[in-house]
């Protein structure tokens, strides 16, 4: 059972991720009570979740199928724009995910990042643009890996806010 949760800078925000469940429960603050909604995937969805600053900008992975949904706040629910995948000798790409405070950047670590049969682990930077209505993703995809054999990078990273 694994359970994660991002929140926004005022609190407005939660997002709390279930794999077991594969949702993501999202809890929105509207100044006199919280209401509640899910997304739901599969894959291990909701292994981990990042919001923005301001809880506009949702990323949430399904660790199983390497993948990473990006969501959108619409001004009543998060909208899904884009998804980006790996494929390859890579476990658990989604591990851990961060978003940047405007959201414009993302770090995605794959622990189980493999190279001749040795889990090094590797983390991905990624940059968004959410203006065109659907995320690009874009930047590298080149990972930083650990040579330091069964090292398993990345099971826990951040970024800083800008």
């Amino acid at each position: 059972l694994k359970y994660c949760s991002a929140i926004n800078n005022d609190g407005t925000r939660v997002v709390v991720g279930s794999q077991s469940q594969n949702r993501a429960g999202i809890n929105i603050w509207d100044g006199t009570q919280w209401t509640s909604s899910n997304i739901t995937n599969t894959g291990a969805f909701g292994y981990a979740v990042s919001l923005n600053m301001d809880g506009t900008f949702l990323a949430v992975s399904a660790r199983t199928a390497n993948k990473v949904y990006f969501y959108t706040w619409n001004g009543s629910s998060f909208v899904v724009k884009n998804a980006v995948s790996i494929t390859g000798d890579v476990n658990q790409y989604g591990r851990a995910l961060a978003l940047n405070s405007s959201g414009t950047t993302i770090v995605i670590s794959a622990n189980y990042f493999r190279v001749t049969n040795v889990d090094l682990g590797a983390i991905y930077i990624y940059n968004i643009n959410f203006s065109t209505g659907l995320a690009t993703i874009a930047g590298t995809k080149l990972p930083l890996i650990c040579n330091v054999a069964n090292a398993q990078l990345g099971g826990s990273i951040a970024i800083s806010s800008d």
